[in-house]
């Protein structure tokens, strides 16, 4: 399922990676449990093909998946 498209939760959770916030901090900004976030993060980072939250979300910036800055 690699470079499957990324839904619409996990951009979110992506945008929020990249803005720096932490698991716990998205899970309540989100309303949703640590879990939750938890399961989107690993999704990411699978999609992307990536080894850690940084490489997932640089390559979400590549793909034009996200925007930077």
């Amino acid at each position: 399922m690699q470079n499957a498209p990324l839904s619409e939760r996990e951009l979110e959770v992506a945008r929020l990676i990249a803005a720096g916030y932490s698991n716990k901090q998205m899970a309540s900004e989100l309303g949703i449990s640590h879990n939750t976030v938890a399961r989107h993060v690993a999704n990411i980072m699978r999609k992307m093909s990536a080894g850690n939250r940084t490489e997932a979300v640089l390559n979400a910036i590549r793909q034009e998946l996200i925007p930077f800055g």
